[in-house]
């Protein structure tokens, strides 16, 4: 499936032909006709990632699924961070994101005993509807605790070198 087009291949012997930019549509994206090509747009087709049980520190791949599942551990703070290329060898201009503008991912989060666990939420992340302060800031979702879910939805709002997103979280016993 094209999404972004075609590109002209490296030359063979001479010749080069039409290949594709991309094979298929990102991970939290669909692929959607625009009248002779193909385009992305965000939509609710979630590939899975079980993170498994998480202590103090977790990096989402927003390339990798749409939908996370995670335990926290009990008593824990948890510091979560979105991931990039990010390694010693690139410079931190050369990075790439794993998350493009529109596009949301769902996260559902458990406590592993009933004691609470705290998560510190990346800072650039606005959270919807929880307002404190007299500041304008947003307040992250309540520790987890027992058998409460959280289930959060992040949607990335700015790309670039202050990457941006809102998120909105509920609760369930």
């Amino acid at each position: 499936m094209l999404i972004r087009g075609l590109t002209a291949s490296p030359p063979v012997q001479g010749v080069t032909v039409q290949d594709p930019i991309d094979s298929g549509a990102p991970q939290g994206w669909s692929a959607v006709g625009m009248g002779g090509w193909w385009g992305a747009n965000p939509s609710p087709n979630y590939g899975y990632s079980a993170l498994g049980t998480l202590n103090t520190t977790g990096n989402i791949d927003w390339s990798a699924a749409g939908y996370f599942s995670m335990t926290l551990t009990a008593s824990a703070t948890l510091t979560l961070t979105f991931a990039t290329t990010a390694t010693a060898a690139l410079a931190a201009a050369a990075q790439i994101p794993s998350f493009d503008l529109g596009q949301v991912i769902k996260i559902r989060i458990t406590s592993a005993s009933g004691t609470a666990g705290t998560i510190v939420w990346p800072a650039t992340v606005a959270w919807a509807g929880t307002l404190t302060g007299g500041g304008g800031s947003h307040a992250a979702p309540l520790p987890v605790t027992g058998s409460v879910l959280v289930d959060v939805t992040l949607t990335c709002t700015g790309t670039g070198s202050n990457p941006t997103f809102d998120g909105i979280y509920t609760t369930a016993a």
